[in-house]
């Protein structure tokens, strides 16, 4: 009697690793500034790569980064800023602020003698930041060696009791040629109660005002704030609810949320005002986007890209196509079509 011909099993088919690697090494997350080609990524095993072609070669920087956070300066991405998350429940003890002029190579303390955390270097200064601290906002004309505060509970009242955690400058003032600026500023700050509000400046910080949408029974938590850099006017924040919108710098506000009723639980991660007139839409499953004028959201691209549990995006100016997707399980790269 024949015995039975086993059969033969399936192999699926394989699913290719679409995640970004350097030199062979898996990325963990990239870092750069839309107004650079430069970006820098870090790997899981701890090395620290950088690109200055928008990812088509890289190159390691060091092998033992001393920050795996940091902000580059547009004007230098050579130029970096760093320092611990901020503490303000009256324990904060980090003075420290550093700063870094080779790329992340070698680092120095500039000694600011208060707690301050970087928020935004200005793309046409590399020794231009600005920070926040645990009593306002302070800015830097020297790399860090020094600091003017721009805004204190002190100098203001409307900033008493609230620590900025966002910043956004309308860095080209209507014409992209121009130089970058800020005198348009955008702030998230976190109140007393951990309630987020928006405030703006249009003289560069010197006054500011609060520009929160009305909307009653409503705290906000902002997860993220984006403008359109050829306007000072238009400005698009995510939080728990959607995305909020103005077109006229904070005094009316609407709310689009059409498209992302699956993905409000998972978190609305960031969000980027794109120059083909498209907000891009970082959220806790995929990648969404929509036109500006438009009201639905909808989902890009398919497969994994679809179920990514994305932290943040970036894309810059020079290769805008190209979409860098952090993740906790690494970094995928989307192209716009």
């Amino acid at each position: 009697r024949p015995r039975p011909r086993p059969m033969p099993t399936a192999v699926p088919p394989r699913v290719p690793d679409l995640r970004v690697r350097a030199n062979g090494f898996l990325l963990e997350k990239v870092i750069g500034d839309r107004q650079s080609a430069t970006i820098d990524g870090l790997a899981f095993n701890g090395r620290l790569f950088r690109t200055e072609d928008n990812g088509s070669s890289w190159a390691l920087v060091t092998s033992r980064p001393r920050f795996e956070s940091f902000l580059m300066s547009p004007a230098d991405p050579y130029m970096l800023y760093a320092a611990e998350a901020l503490v303000c429940d009256g324990s904060e003890s980090s003075v420290s602020f550093y700063r870094s002029s080779d790329g992340g190579v070698t680092w120095e303390d500039t000694d600011p003698g208060m707690a301050l955390y970087p928020l935004l270097a200005n793309g046409a200064d590399s020794a231009l930041v600005l920070a926040a601290s645990c009593n306002g906002l302070y800015q830097s004309t020297d790399g860090g060696d020094s600091w003017t505060p721009l805004a204190t509970d002190e100098t203001d009242p409307v900033w008493e009791g609230l620590v900025a955690t966002r910043a956004w400058a309308a860095y080209f003032a209507g014409d992209p040629s121009d130089v970058p600026t800020w005198e348009v500023l955008y702030i998230v700050a976190e109140g007393l109660d951990g309630s987020d509000v928006i405030l703006n400046s249009i003289d560069g910080g010197a006054r500011w005002m609060m520009i929160t949408p009305v909307a009653e029974d409503i705290d906000f938590d902002i997860s993220s704030l984006t403008g359109d850099p050829t306007s000072d006017l238009r400005i698009w924040f995510a939080d728990e609810a959607g995305v909020w919108s103005t077109e006229d710098g904070g005094n009316l506000w609407g709310l689009s949320s059409q498209g992302l009723a699956n993905v409000l639980a998972r978190g609305l991660r960031e969000i980027e005002h794109h120059p083909n007139e498209i907000l891009l839409l970082a959220t806790g499953r995929g990648l969404y986007s929509k036109a500006t004028d438009e009201t639905q959201w909808t989902t890009l691209g398919t497969g994994i890209f679809l179920r990514l549990n994305i932290s943040d995006l970036l894309f810059t100016d020079s290769r805008d196509t190209r979409i860098w997707l952090n993740t906790p399980n690494g970094v995928y790269v989307y192209t716009l079509r």
